[in-house]
């Protein structure tokens, strides 16, 4: 549960060292405030010795509460907040099922999270800083006159219940907010994804012109919700001014009538000054939490959710892969047909054919990410037992590897530091060696996703290696050395052809020494489409 009080139970002895920090920081920023009144009335009775030395007590007491302040509020607290933020994003991960929309994860652990921590725990925290000024100012004022303070804490009440009138239509706008963040991404990742295909038909301009309808539509309902909270903020400081005048036009009345000392006239000045502002700026975080505390309760719907388990699957002593009737349908009326095919385990085949006769939809139709028409794709066990191809026990290497955004060697062994011996050997087996030599930290060097400092022939390579790495007992290679040179790719191969795995590789323009590398090649024609 994404709450103040979980955020404190995360490490309490640092919790308590916040607390305090904050407690006695807030003490100390009053007590300056409120210690103009002694200094004045020694300055009234020529008493410089003693001013200065209050003076002195003022200044050490500002440097203290400075010091505390930035200790416990904003380095404790960040430290704590992030690990806690770390922790939400851990639990929030463990929901998502494998075919989560991407934009939606973006938004819940990039968009939502950065909302709840600045409008929710970190505002929050200073709220409670606010409330320890705000109750210590009040203490000091009341110490001096009981009618400011009434008079004050009145205003205060009217103040603090100004941001209720518009909890409604915050909490909406932000929920609309993020709901069109989300839109947005989304609109944005599948576009793009067909950006391709737009680009051969000369249609870029389509693209654009859906984007830039999509970013209004988000920029509309953006800007829709910071003026509804810039509003609601500017109608609470106008109001803060206007009790400020009053109570200062009180206060001189006091002085006139000889109810207060013009020593106390500083303290009071001041500590007011403080005291409304404290309100403001309380009232003003108020209304943001409605903003942070509606993201709050959409994050905790989802640590609700039940935990994303995957099936546990059976390991399987295949024999043979068998494709039998098998056919696939596509909106566009293009029918795939293909032939019935029967593969040994261990055989090494090529697959061929023209493009867009259906090979790599036909892997994407071993691998599940597309269901069949018709017919059936099954392993043979050892015990003649049919059964459906475990997914994870097949490599994939596709014509756009995918990287994380870790290490070479993180990237091959997945994570798995116990592999990583196993992974040098086979660096070299894939051509890979000389390309890490030139990169300035070898394996350890970080994949950058967004602008890749890996080129493509490079991320075939380590893809390759990683497939290798596990030895998986069914290797898909689809045109997987495209990006490699002839000689470089024909080692590849004859590297992949030698594994004791079913491979199957698609691959264009080989040359016949290469062909021979495998045990049969399966040709796809047009008569399948």
């Amino acid at each position: 549960m994404f709450s103040i009080k979980n955020l404190l139970k995360l490490n309490p002895i640092r919790s308590t060292i916040i607390i305090t920090s904050c407690l006695i920081s807030s003490l100390l920023t009053v007590f300056v405030r409120y210690n103009l009144t002694w200094q004045a009335d020694l300055l009234k009775e020529n008493n410089i010795q003693g001013f200065l030395y209050l003076s002195l007590i003022s200044l050490i007491s500002y440097i203290l509460s400075s010091i505390l302040s930035n200790f416990g509020n904003y380095f404790l607290l960040t430290k704590s907040v992030q690990e806690y933020l770390h922790s939400i994003r851990g639990a929030m991960l463990k929901r998502y099922s494998n075919n989560i929309d991407s934009s939606k994860v973006q938004n819940d652990l990039i968009n939502n999270l950065e909302t709840a921590e600045n409008q929710y725990l970190f505002l929050v925290a200073a709220l409670i800083e606010y409330i320890f000024l705000f109750i210590f100012s009040v203490v000091a004022i009341l110490s001096l006159n009981w009618i400011i303070v009434l008079s004050t804490l009145i205003l205060a009440l009217i103040l603090l219940k100004l941001p209720d009138m518009f909890k409604n239509v915050v909490g909406k706008t932000s929920i609309a907010n993020s709901e069109q963040t989300q839109k947005f991404l989304a609109d944005i990742s599948n576009w793009t994804r067909g950006l391709d295909v737009l680009h051969r038909f000369n249609l870029r301009d389509v693209y654009l012109s859906k984007l830039n309808y999509a970013g209004t539509s988000y920029t509309k309902v953006y800007l829709k919700n910071v003026k509804i909270n810039k509003n609601v903020s500017l109608i609470v400081v106008l109001s803060n001014v206007i009790a400020q005048l009053l109570i200062s036009a009180l206060t001189g009345m006091l002085i006139l009538h000889n109810k207060l000392s013009i020593g106390a006239f500083f303290s009071i000045g001041g500590l007011i000054g403080y005291t409304f502002s404290y309100v403001v700026i309380i009232s003003n975080g108020l209304v943001q939490m409605k903003n942070g505390k509606a993201i709050v309760d959409q994050i905790n719907s989802q640590l609700e959710e039940p935990l994303f388990h995957e099936k546990a699957e059976k390991n399987y002593k295949d024999v043979k892969y068998l494709i039998s009737n098998l056919s696939k349908n596509f909106s566009n009326m293009t029918k795939i047909i293909y032939p019935d095919i029967e593969i040994n385990q261990g055989d090494k085949i090529l697959l061929t054919g023209p493009s867009g006769i259906g090979k790599s939809t036909l892997f994407k139709l071993i691998l599940g990410e597309l269901t069949p028409t018709s017919g059936s794709i099954v392993a043979v066990d050892k015990d003649g037992q049919k059964h459906k191809i475990i997914r994870n026990q097949i490599g994939y290497i596709s014509q756009e590897p995918v990287l994380m955004p870790a290490s070479i060697i993180d990237n091959i062994t997945m994570f798995n530091p116990n592999m990583k011996k196993k992974a040098l050997n086979i660096i070299d087996k894939v051509k890979l060696k000389k390309d890490i030599l030139n990169f300035k930290d070898g394996i350890n060097t970080i994949v950058t996703t967004d602008k890749s400092n890996i080129s493509g022939g490079q991320k075939q390579k380590i893809v390759l290696a990683r497939t290798l790495l596990y030895n998986k007992p069914l290797i898909l290679v689809d045109e997987a050395t495209s990006a490699i040179d002839a000689r470089n790719a024909k080692e590849i191969l004859r590297t992949v052809t030698k594994v004791d795995a079913t491979v199957i590789v698609i691959a264009h323009n080989l040359t016949n020494d290469t062909r021979r590398l495998f045990d049969k090649e399966i040709k796809l024609s047009d008569q399948n489409v």
